[in-house]
């Protein structure tokens, strides 16, 4: 089941670069889902499962996914004093 790039945003911010599914919601554990039929979800992270339910209330659509990742991402380099010039 591959992904049409016209459904990926292409995100890279520092050393780190990810295409991103638009069809799927995202939270701030780095968890996406997708809802397979009504009340189906499937939940990814490097392995996949299906659940019965419905996803946290406070996961995002892909662009409030991106807005975390430039927060932690920022947060990290702050820590680490790491400093390359780009964004």
């Amino acid at each position: 089941m591959g992904q049409d790039r016209q459904q990926q945003i292409r995100y890279k911010r520092s050393r780190f670069s990810t295409r991103l599914p638009v069809d799927r919601r995202y939270t701030a554990s780095h968890f996406w889902t997708v809802e397979q039929q009504s009340g189906l979800w499937r939940v990814g992270m490097g392995w996949l499962y299906s659940v019965s339910g419905t996803p946290e209330s406070n996961s995002v659509d892909v662009q409030g996914y991106v807005e975390i990742l430039d927060l932690t991402i920022d947060k990290m380099r702050e820590q680490s004093g790491y400093k390359d010039g780009n964004e």
